[in-house]
């Protein structure tokens, strides 16, 4: 079994580091640099019930802006606990746009938006190496779950959203094209990795 992290920490990526995004990789080294290097600043950590140390590093000057994240994540890995063990490899990478929200400036469907994602990336923690799919042609299923159970959580922390109704909207696509003659299986053979981003659709 694998052994729990003490900490989970979110990051923000720089958005035009595109290798980065790209291939989701980030060293060690990366991660001790930039926790080190003074452009980025350390949310002050919040802990779980269970003692999970969460924080959230964000660029300097915009630490207020990663409380929301910061909230859900520790709430979400409650929930989370509840329906099962928890494998927290430590580190999730996030863009400034879905990790960040300002009080002031930024809009309603912005919380919305850092909520579903915090939620969805701190549940493929969750599931992990629990429920890993033996090969990317079943995507679908690790996708489909943490989309799914993100809303769940959402809606468990933000009651009068309706978050529900959201989901309907935004799962509707996937519906519309799986009702086309050019629709396809919901599981698409893939023969290389690299293939991946070919066959994500909303279906």
């Amino acid at each position: 079994m694998a052994q729990r992290a003490e900490e989970l920490s979110l990051f923000v990526i720089d958005e035009g580091d595109n290798e980065t995004l790209l291939s989701h990789r980030i060293s060690s080294d990366d991660i001790y640099r930039k926790q080190n290097d003074e452009t980025y600043h350390s949310v002050n950590k919040e802990t779980t019930v269970d003692g999970i140390k969460v924080r959230a590093y964000c660029p300097v000057g915009k630490s207020d802006q990663g409380r929301l994240a910061l909230d859900v994540a520790v709430k979400a890995l409650d929930i989370y606990k509840k329906y099962g063990a928890m494998e927290n490899y430590g580190l999730i990478t996030y863009r400034e746009s879905e990790l960040l929200y300002d009080n002031l400036y930024s809009t309603a469907v912005n919380k919305q938006r850092v909520a579903i994602v915090v939620t969805h990336e701190v549940a493929h923690q969750w599931f992990g190496n629990l429920v890993t799919m033996e090969w990317w042609t079943h995507l679908w299923l690790n996708e489909g779950f943490a989309t799914w159970v993100s809303y769940l959580v959402t809606d468990t922390l933000f009651l009068e959203w309706e978050i529900w109704t959201k989901f309907l909207e935004d799962t509707a696509g996937g519906l519309h094209l799986d009702a086309l003659e050019t629709s396809h299986p919901i599981e698409v053979e893939i023969h290389h990795a690299r293939s991946i981003d070919e066959v994500a659709d909303d279906i």
